[in-house]
């Protein structure tokens, strides 16, 4: 069973390092995990999973699919000259 452990840095230092004498090893990490405090720009570098998630690659690419497929029902041939922008 997964046990969750929230730690608090009081940010003196540029960075800290917490050690835990257990055998199980860590699954993930995120700084803030209640988006209190931004951070940075970027939030997607603000965690870390030991194991990759393919979810996220796949939405990305069902999005690719689907947009490729629409713009080239919208564009045939891939000319702009074939599109009639006002109907009729």
């Amino acid at each position: 069973m997964a046990k969750k452990i929230r730690e608090h840095w009081d940010s003196a230092s540029r960075w800290t390092k917490f050690t835990y004498e257990k055998k199980a090893r860590v699954e993930s990490a995120e700084i803030d995990p209640d988006h209190k405090i931004q951070i940075d720009r970027d939030d997607f570098n603000n965690s870390y999973s030991a194991e990759a998630h393919g979810k996220p690659a796949r939405k990305l690419t069902n999005y690719w699919i689907f947009m490729t497929q629409w713009l080239g029902q919208r564009w045939p041939g891939g000319r702009l000259e074939d599109i009639a922008l006002v109907p009729g």
